[in-house]
């Protein structure tokens, strides 16, 4: 079976593993075609009835890959952009949609396909679009296969692999069960109640992990492109520091709403979110506890939101510098805040910059990203680590800033990604921005040690 683009060897290993099966995940690091793949398997197994569910911005990349990639092309697949659009026999949806209209897509037709792109979001066994998709009356009860994907399958711990090791039989371990074989945990008194508190996974368990993911996934690193001519190039990583800048709070009033719009109340407030961060980091730095960070990660938003604005003067001039003396052609900058995102792409206008985060509209997405990708006068992409973090491509850059990031590794490296994969052909750097002297170094030491714990079951599978 012919397509219209050319696959890999190592590609045609993996379009071949999902056709031979009904379930099955395949791991593939980022940037390594994971779309293309199964695309053409999906041609392979001759699917006629297709869902796919991904995130928001990934769903106009995968109806171009289908248009790319399959012989059929892409003409009878419909992107749902809203929750009223009603279902098709082909059909690519966001996880929000899925989760909000589960009972209707599983009344609408026996699929003969579902693909579950970025399947590391379906990894808490409570939520509602864990029960939207693997539930008893879940959407893998009615479809004849269903693929998994994502690069990143266990964000934090073992534990997060239990949703989907439970629904394909690869465990009969109930979720507690399974938390207390492979995860390091502790019981927490939390609101009058106890609860399990995972603290990290049992590395020396890896090879029994690996055991239940045989036959079923199929993960290959970036260096499987060592043996093609696609090899990645060189990516460094820098540390770069910066004065803080006194936040304006007349132009930020949302910053500190909470805090009865008093700026005294708000420093305040400040202060003691930063003492609070201090001492869950120099445990986690001490112990390697690092449990707490992702549950601290809300509870501080006041504070993050103040130092990604503090830190927003000193780096817009530092890369309006960089871009006026020409180091670089393209530089890819990702925070989480709207203001934060917003203010860098005010500062960085007058180099076309473009922005992604949570709400922006479908449509305009797509768009800011072919305007980045192909004009040479749109030399900025500002995006939020989470929206614009996955399943889009921004190679047309070799500059990669991190202006705010997340506590926990996975979405950091899911989004360095969007530059460094496969099809970039220049060498790549990547720089962490902090505060001198702040919360920031310490997050950053944490997150490079959580990183090395995380590539353990990499390792361990290439042995």
């Amino acid at each position: 079976m012919s397509t219209k683009k050319t696959l890999d060897p190592y590609q045609v290993e993996g379009a071949n593993f999902l056709a031979s099966r009904n379930y099955a995940a395949l791991g593939d690091d980022m940037g390594l075609g994971k779309t293309g793949q199964i695309i053409v398997a999906s041609d392979m197994i001759w699917a006629e009835n297709i869902l796919v569910i991904c995130p928001a911005a990934a769903r106009p990349n995968w109806y171009r890959e289908y248009g790319d990639f399959s012989v059929v092309g892409n003409d009878e697949f419909k992107v749902c952009e809203s929750n009223s659009d009603l279902p098709s026999h082909k059909m690519i949806v966001s996880f929000d949609y899925a989760r909000d209209n589960f009972e209707m897509l599983s009344k609408f037709c026996p699929w003969d396909l579902i693909v579950i792109d970025e399947c590391h979001f379906i990894k808490e066994p409570d939520a509602k679009i864990t029960k939207a998709i693997y539930g008893k009356h879940g959407l893998v009860r009615f479809t004849k296969r269903m693929w998994l994907s994502s690069g990143t399958m266990a964000p934090n711990h073992y534990g997060e692999l239990w949703p989907m090791l439970f629904t394909f039989g690869r465990t009969p371990l109930r979720y507690d069960e399974f938390l207390h074989r492979y995860c390091h945990v502790k019981k927490t008194n939390f609101g009058g109640g106890f609860q399990i508190q995972v603290m990290g996974s049992k590395k020396d368990l890896a090879h029994e992990i690996i055991a239940m993911l045989d036959g079923f996934m199929l993960r290959r690193t970036s260096d499987v492109l060592n043996d093609t001519v696609n090899e990645l190039p060189q990516i460094t990583f820098e540390d770069i520091f910066v004065e803080p800048t006194p936040v304006d709070l007349s132009l930020h009033a949302s910053t500190f709403e909470a805090s009865l719009g008093s700026p005294e109340v708000y420093i305040r407030e400040i202060e003691a979110m930063a003492e609070k961060v201090e001492t869950v980091l120099d445990h986690a730095i001490e112990t390697g506890d690092t449990a707490y960070l992702e549950g601290i990660f809300n509870s501080v938003a006041t504070l993050r939101r103040h130092n990604g604005l503090a830190k927003m003067p000193e780096l817009i001039k530092q890369i309006q510098r960089e871009l006026h003396n020409n180091e670089y052609e393209k530089i890819v900058i990702f925070g989480y805040h709207q203001d934060v995102i917003e203010g860098m792409r005010e500062g960085l206008k007058h180099f076309g910059a473009v922005t992604l985060y949570g709400g922006t509209a479908p449509k305009k997405r797509q768009r800011n990203i072919d305007k980045f990708m192909t004009n040479p006068r749109c030399r900025v992409f500002v995006g939020n680590i989470l929206a614009a973090g996955t399943a889009i491509t921004l190679t047309s850059a070799t500059e990669i800033l991190l202006a705010e990031w997340m506590f926990t590794p996975a979405p950091n490296q899911q989004a360095i990604k969007r530059v460094w994969r496969r099809t970039q052909t220049q060498p790549v750097r990547c720089r962490f921005a902090s505060i001198a002297n702040s919360i920031d170094e310490k997050i950053t030491f944490i997150y490079k040690r959580k990183a090395a714990e995380l590539a353990e079951l990499d390792k361990q599978q290439g042995e």
